[in-house]
């Protein structure tokens, strides 16, 4: 529950809940190129049922600091269904997680992601969301 999304709101906005949490990612986001591509680094850590922390960071050279973005992630109903994935398996959850940012970050830069969400809220913004992942979760 709660009014989360996992894209930064844009005009027209699904909802005045999504403009509201709009900014919540932060100024730091925005120097320089937000894209975090193939070279980031996914951390997902759990925090109790199907709740996560989710860290994507830049993997740089040693000494050179790169962005990084923490999420709070939740494994909903909907997408458990979908995926077939049991809500008390917690290594299938950590990969289910991990995929879903795999999938998003595929599509969206980190800097774009709101920091508080529910996994399902992605088919919102991404339609083929439940349907891409099921083929890709581990059951």
């Amino acid at each position: 529950g709660g009014c989360v999304a996992p894209v930064r709101a844009v005009a027209g906005s699904v909802d005045g809940c999504v403009a509201a949490r709009a900014d919540i990612v932060g100024v730091q986001a925005r120097r320089s190129h937000e894209e975090v591509g193939p070279m980031s680094v996914i951390r997902v850590e759990p925090r109790g049922g199907r709740d996560f922390d989710v860290t994507v960071a830049e993997e740089t050279p040693p000494g050179v600091s790169g962005l990084s973005f923490s999420y709070r992630v939740r494994a909903d109903d909907a997408v458990l269904a979908a995926t077939g994935t049991a809500a008390d398996d917690e290594p299938a959850l950590l990969a289910l997680v991990r995929v879903s940012f795999e999938y998003l970050l595929a599509r969206e830069p980190a800097g774009s992601i709101l920091s508080s969400f529910e996994l399902s809220v992605i088919g919102r913004y991404f339609p083929t969301y439940l349907a891409d992942i099921a083929d890709r979760a581990p059951r």
